[in-house]
C-alpha cells in the first residue's frame, strides 16, 4: 500500500529548527502572561523561566548519553557521535524549577503554571520532528502512513537493516507516529 504523505527531508535541520524555537517561543508568552496573571514578580520569574529552559533541554540531551558518553564528557573529551534527543529528559525542567524557586526564595505555587506549557510545547515541537524525520514509527501498511525520503533518518534505518534497497527512493511506509503524538 503506498502511504498518504511522502516528506522530503533536505531541509531537515531547519524545519526541526524552527519549530523547536516556536515551541519554546509559545512556551515562554504562555508562562509570562501565566505570571502576570498572578502577579509573579517579573525577574524572579524570568530567572525560573530561563532555569527550567536550560535544565530541560539538558536534560533532554544527557538521558540519551551512553557510559561512553559519559566517560568522553567527564574526561572533557568531544563525544564522537553526540546522541540525539529524548523527551522523557525533560523531567529535569522539575528540579530546575524548584532549584530556581529555592536559590531565588521564591513565593507561591509555580509548578502547576508549566502545566499548560509542556503539552502546546510538545505539541508544536512535533510538527518539527515530523518535517525532519527524526523520529519515526514502525513500517505500515495503514493508508494514512508516511515516507521519507532517502537522506532521512527512517529511510537510513530501513537500509541498515535490509527492509529496503539503497536504490529505493523513499523509505517503506511508516507509522506518523508524530501525528499520533500530536493528537494525544
Amino acid at each position: 500500500m503506498d502511504a498518504i504523505l511522502s516528506i522530503e527531508t533536505r531541509d531537515a535541520g531547519l524545519y526541526y529548527s524552527v519549530f523547536y524555537f516556536s515551541a519554546f517561543f509559545a512556551g515562554f508568552v504562555m508562562l509570562m502572561v501565566e505570571g502576570v496573571r498572578r502577579k509573579f514578580p517579573t525577574i524572579p520569574w524570568l530567572l525560573i523561566i530561563a532555569t527550567s529552559f536550560l535544565f530541560f533541554i539538558a536534560g533532554t540531551q544527557l538521558i540519551r548519553f551512553t557510559n561512553e558518553d559519559w566517560i568522553s564528557v567527564l574526561q572533557l573529551r568531544a563525544l564522537d557521535n553526540p546522541p540525539g534527543r529524548s523527551l522523557l529528559g525533560g523531567v529535569l525542567a522539575i528540579p530546575g524549577i524548584l532549584l530556581a524557586k529555592y536559590l531565588l526564595r521564591f513565593r507561591g505555587d509555580i509548578i502547576d503554571a508549566f502545566a499548560y506549557t509542556v503539552p502546546v510545547g510538545i505539541f508544536i515541537q512535533r510538527f518539527g520532528c515530523l518535517m525532519a524525520g527524526c523520529c519515526f514509527g514502525s513500517e505500515s501498511i495503514l493508508p494514512w502512513s508516511i515516507q521519507y525520503d532517502a537522506s532521512s533518518h527512517a529511510f537510513k534505518h530501513q537500509a541498515i537493516h535490509n527492509l529496503i534497497t539503497p536504490t529505493n527512493s523513499f523509505s517503506a511506509p511508516v507509522h506518523p507516529l508524530q501525528f499520533y503524538e500530536i493528537m494525544g
